[in-house]
């Protein structure tokens, strides 16, 4: 019956009918006690801050939402017959990425995993391939939560699993990822992001709310916490890539996730997306770069 109510506000024209009526009351009464909710359309990420309820929490950088994301246990491996990974085994747009990894992970390569919380995608890429050798994984997150996935990573023994609070302080690296973190970036975030993106081989993104019409914000309960949360415009979202050099070679739907706003039924989101793009200008510049090397070895070689 809840599920049908939801529905009902979040999808159906009686939601917006209803919105003059009922948003109030669901925001006293369910919103800000309720995880995941949402509240509100809203023209920028600060004026979606502006809407949380006052004295209450904002951001991710929370002891409660951190102990969500990472828990008390070293995720154990399927394979084993154990599965503590129930999140991203329920999202199957989790193995699209899987499969990305597979294909551009080399040895010796970087991994930035941007919102990664513990390290969820190591763990789970770990239950179905072999990481290639010397290849590096450093998840960027907020200091709360990078503090407790350290301990996790410690008594794992993942040696090649590193965590950091500051994207601007790592290097160039040959993977980057956001899976699900991008929305939520303030747009300075979000400009930092992009920095690092034009210096990487491949920008991977999943779990991606984009939509034809004009941007917007709302704001999400996370329970403890709250979050603006943004959705893009298709068109303008994959242009701030192309002006930096990254072109998209794959995408698919993540019908398993949608977003919705009770009352603003217009907004509704029915799944989310995921892309796949390549830096044509670093790929072409390393291999000039790999294609001198090895000409100069065998200058060196014929001396």
């Amino acid at each position: 019956m809840r599920k049908f109510a939801m529905s009902l506000v979040t999808t159906t024209i009686f939601g917006r009918w209803a919105r003059p009526f009922l948003r109030m009351p669901y925001e006293r009464r369910y919103w800000s006690r309720g995880m995941n909710l949402m509240s509100g359309v809203f023209p920028s990420f600060e004026d979606a801050l502006r809407h949380a309820p006052p004295g209450r929490a904002t951001g991710w950088d929370e002891k409660g939402i951190a102990s969500n994301l990472v828990g008390d246990k070293v995720p154990a491996h399927a394979r084993n017959g154990k599965d503590d990974l129930p999140v991203l085994v329920h999202q199957p747009s989790t193995f699209a990425v899987l499969l990305w990894l597979n294909k551009v992970l080399k040895p010796g390569a970087r991994i930035v995993d941007v919102g990664g919380a513990s390290g969820l995608t190591y763990w789970h890429y770990r239950n179905y391939f072999d990481l290639p050798s010397g290849v590096t994984w450093n998840v960027v997150d907020m200091p709360e939560v990078t503090a407790r996935a350290r301990e996790l990573a410690v008594k794992a023994g993942a040696e090649n699993l590193t965590f950091s609070e500051d994207l601007t302080a790592l290097d160039e690296c040959d993977v980057l990822m956001s899976l699900g973190c991008i929305q939520y970036m303030s747009p300075d975030a979000l400009a930092t992001f992009m920095k690092a993106a034009q210096r990487a081989r491949t920008v991977i993104v999943n779990k991606i709310p984009l939509i034809d019409g004009p941007d917007f914000w709302t704001l999400q309960c996370l329970g403890t916490t709250f979050a603006p949360y943004r959705v893009s415009n298709r068109a303008g979202f994959l242009r701030e890539f192309a002006d930096i050099g990254l072109e998209v070679c794959d995408a698919w739907d993540v019908p398993e996730l949608n977003m919705s706003i009770p009352f603003e039924p217009e907004h509704h989101v029915p799944s989310l997306k995921g892309l796949v793009l390549r830096n044509r200008a670093v790929t072409e510049l390393k291999n000039v770069t790999s294609e001198g090397q090895r000409g100069q070895e065998a200058l060196v070689g014929a001396a």
